[in-house]
């Protein structure tokens, strides 16, 4: 209730004023010196708006997922819908449809994968952020010989010359992904080093699969042609096909991996005796995941 004190003189006339907020849509019964009247308090459009713009994980390496969230809520009496954009470096990548209860709030996610080393500007709905990628230094295979593992490539070249002279050894092993369903072939790329012949033995003639307990087998890999030829003396790098299914000897057939992670390792199929006692199961330094 509010009332105020007015004072005329003769003839005089003044508008009186009263205002108040409402504190809830609905119909207010107004009454002033026996005069009625009514007003309607409607409520307060519903409106989404977008906060708190955050990455998960902060960075991520080339090839890896990256979550980009913002909060979504409505902040006003009634059902909102609101459709949201994400942009990366200017151009769209994802867009969210929200609908929204009064003071209701939800995240939202928008998912990304980059495919080169850099930094990665963001915008959603005005606001603005930024993450880096970066490029991880591919894993090098353990020295064969004495098990070794070095940090960079002419480590291992250097530890090679000093205390394995003349052998052959692989240096990476990458494959095109490390997450894969079993089945599809993966592409996988493998430097090598081989010298040719040493002490009577052809290293030239090296043939070896990759294979994952059970199998996972490839193709005839390097350090050797798939049917005829030679790898001369030197580093090289080919790229074979990974078999992500199981090879089952009785009845002769092949069956899906089941889901988890496996190390990639050489096996022979052909070579002299030398060869076979160093590569046998040999672990590459690399693994894959098996996922449904």
């Amino acid at each position: 209730m509010a009332e105020q004190t007015v004072t005329l003189n003769p003839g005089e006339s003044k508008v009186v004023t009263f205002e108040v907020t409402p504190s809830k849509a609905r119909a207010y019964q107004v009454t002033v010196n026996g005069l009625t009247g009514s007003f309607v308090a409607s409520p307060v459009p519903g409106y989404i708006t977008i906060t708190y713009l955050r990455f998960e994980p902060p960075a991520v390496n080339v090839g890896e997922e990256i979550a980009i969230r913002v909060n979504a809520g409505n902040e006003g009496e009634t059902t909102a819908s609101r459709t949201v954009e994400c942009k990366i470096n200017g151009v769209v990548i994802g867009t969210i449809t929200v609908t929204l209860d009064p003071g209701q709030w939800r995240g939202l996610f928008f998912y990304f994968t980059p495919e080169e080393a850099g930094t990665y500007d963001v915008e959603v709905d005005g606001l603005t952020g930024s993450f880096v990628t970066t490029t991880v230094p591919l894993p090098l295979a353990p020295c064969p010989y004495c098990g070794y593992i070095t940090g960079t490539e002419e480590d291992l070249t250097s530890h090679m010359s000093a205390n394995h002279p003349g052998l052959p050894y692989l240096i990476t092993v990458q494959p095109e992904s490390t997450k894969i369903k079993s089945g599809p072939e993966l592409p996988v790329d493998i430097k090598f080093y081989t010298p040719g012949k040493v002490d009577g033995l052809d290293y030239h003639s090296i043939w070896f699969f990759l294979y994952s307990p059970t199998v996972i087998d490839t193709n005839i890999v390097a350090p050797a042609w798939e049917v005829t030829g030679e790898y001369s003396a030197g580093v090289h790098q080919v790229r074979v096909n990974l078999t992500t299914r199981d090879y089952i000897v009785y009845p002769d057939t092949w069956q899906p991996l089941v889901p988890g992670m496996y190390p990639i390792i050489s096996h022979f199929r052909f070579c002299n005796w030398h060869c076979r006692r160093i590569w046998e199961n040999f672990y590459t330094g690399q693994t894959i995941t098996i996922v449904e």
